[in-house]
């Protein structure tokens, strides 16, 4: 059996992005915060600390809908988790990417 992770996307369709947060002993667990900014090819921010949606414990999604005029090529996102709240508050970023296309009708 396979996997496929799907990272091309025509515009004007959904991209999804899935983040695990897992602890020092490898187990998912929840963080005190979860947000992810987007930026696309031409450098413009899309999206700029988002709350991403619970899925499970330590699982979340966040689902951006690609504009049917966006700029095509690789579009840059990052997941920043914080663990714990003011001063002892622990920020760690995670980065990804997926690739905007056209469509074969544009």
């Amino acid at each position: 059996m396979a996997l496929k992770i799907v990272t091309v996307f025509m515009r004007g369709r959904t991209a999804p992005i899935r983040s695990y947060v897992y602890n020092e002993d490898g187990n998912l667990t929840d963080p005190t915060a979860i947000t992810i900014s987007i930026i696309d090819d031409d450098g413009t921010e899309r999206v700029s600390d988002a709350a991403m949606t619970y899925v499970a414990k330590g699982i979340y999604d966040y689902f951006y809908n690609i504009p049917s005029n966006a700029p095509t090529g690789q579009w840059l996102y990052e997941v920043l988790v914080t663990e714990g709240s003011g001063e002892n508050a622990k920020t760690f970023p995670d980065n990804g990417s997926f690739t905007v296309t056209r469509s074969i009708r544009e």
